[in-house]
């Protein structure tokens, strides 16, 4: 306590609501007294949140991967808690958590053709405030037309019987190449 009478203490507390009471078992000047409650909201801590795209455009045949990274300035170990929740408009495609040293989420989706605007938020966690990152767009195309090629598997081979020509069968399968 100073002379004034004030005291001061430094409390490091977890984000979230929080009730402070204080007691002064009082001395030989001062009587004793209690102070509170005192309701205090204590922000997390700030965090970013980055939105990226494996390809766009993609195609409709093909899987497309995102990536969300969730980062908090002086998080030493990063960020620990709270969900990323992936959309495509309004519509949720996937809800992931954000654990202890892995704040990269990556998955992969099948989206129809079209244009789509892919967006992820953060919910926020006890130390950590909710965010959410910058929309994308991710273009998808229809399947690239079918590659078919011809391999035969036998050869023409001209065979003279009794004075004739003869042809020989041939075997034409079609492969597709992708």
């Amino acid at each position: 306590m100073d002379a004034t009478g004030h005291a001061q203490i430094q409390l490091s507390m977890t984000g979230g609501p929080h009730v402070l009471f204080a007691d002064y078992g009082g001395s030989g000047l001062f009587p004793p007294s209690s102070a509170g409650p005192l309701s205090v909201m204590v922000s997390g801590a700030p965090t970013t949140l980055t939105l990226s795209t494996a390809a766009s455009p993609s195609t409709v045949d093909k899987q497309v991967s995102f990536t969300a990274h969730v980062a908090s300035p002086g998080a030493f170990f990063g960020v620990d808690g709270g969900f990323i929740t992936f959309m495509d408009g309004a519509a949720p495609i996937a809800v992931l958590p954000v654990v202890f040293q892995r704040n990269t989420i990556t998955f992969s989706a099948s989206l129809s053709v079209g244009s789509h605007s892919i967006s992820a938020s953060y919910s926020g966690a006890a130390d950590f405030a909710a965010s959410v990152a910058t929309p994308l767009v991710q273009v998808v195309l229809p399947a690239p037309p079918a590659d078919y090629s011809i391999a035969a598997d036998r050869v023409f081979k001209n065979q003279w019987i009794a004075g004739r020509c003869r042809q020989s069968d041939l075997a034409v399968p079609v492969l597709r190449n992708n």
